[in-house]
């Protein structure tokens, strides 16, 4: 039997998520990192803001993962879910924590900056992938996701989401649901602020001890499950 450690994307924080975590080395690194900013990161105000959600999930998985395997429990793959792709690579081995840190911190502000409101993901349910790709325009939005055969995310302006959701629903889907994520992930208007990221001096290949995923499906619900793995990079 193999074992797995997946990680989440955006939409799992809550408020309290990190005020259980031990204070180890995990711990005392994050915060020789972020300083008293540490102490607020997860604190409702603080998660409005992707910058702070994005090092939460960090911080919190890393964590998680690192105590379990201190508990003799080893991980023969890691997975993440795109922001969950960087503390999978930090538990295979193939990414230095403190540089996982200052990425994560540059990749939120980046995106924070290029959308601070009126833009995020909607997940609709009950339709395929083509069924969505007839709805979406490719300019206000798109597909971002695909959870699972009949779990379509869409990213984009509010009011352009809230306009596929209509048809959607009127053409038969299950649901539509707007997702606890402020920015449009995974989809070309996240083209310029990745075009304008600085280059960063990071501990590239660093050992890596497990097989390494990546998927750019979120969860769209509590327990969704999610599919379509490919080879992180």
């Amino acid at each position: 039997m193999k074992t797995l450690f997946t990680f989440p994307g955006q939409g799992t924080q809550r408020p309290g998520m990190l005020q259980s975590l031990p204070r180890d080395k995990t711990w005392q690194v994050a915060h020789q990192v972020l300083g008293d900013e540490l102490m607020q990161l997860d604190s409702a105000v603080a998660l409005q803001h992707t910058r702070a959600v994005q090092l939460a999930l960090l911080i919190a998985g890393v964590s998680a993962a690192r105590q379990l395997i201190a508990s003799g429990v080893q991980p023969d793959m890691v997975c993440g879910l795109s922001i969950g792709a960087y503390p999978a690579a930090v538990i295979a081995g193939a990414l230095d924590f403190t540089d996982a840190l200052h990425l994560v911190a540059l990749r939120g502000e980046l995106m924070e900056q290029a959308y601070p409101q009126g833009y995020g993901l909607t997940a609709i349910s009950g339709m395929t992938l083509a069924q969505v790709e007839a709805l979406v325009d490719g300019q206000n939005s798109f597909i971002a996701n695909i959870n699972a055969e009949t779990q379509i995310v869409i990213a984009g302006s509010d009011s352009a989401m809230a306009a596929v959701a209509q048809r959607a629903l009127a053409q038969g889907a299950q649901r539509a649901q707007r997702l606890a994520i402020s920015v449009p992930s995974h989809c070309a208007l996240l083209d310029s602020p990745r075009s304008n990221s600085k280059p960063l001096s990071i501990k590239s290949g660093c050992n890596a001890r497990n097989s390494l995923f990546s998927a750019a499906a979120a969860p769209a619900f509590s327990g969704s499950r999610n599919v379509l793995p490919t080879i992180w990079r």
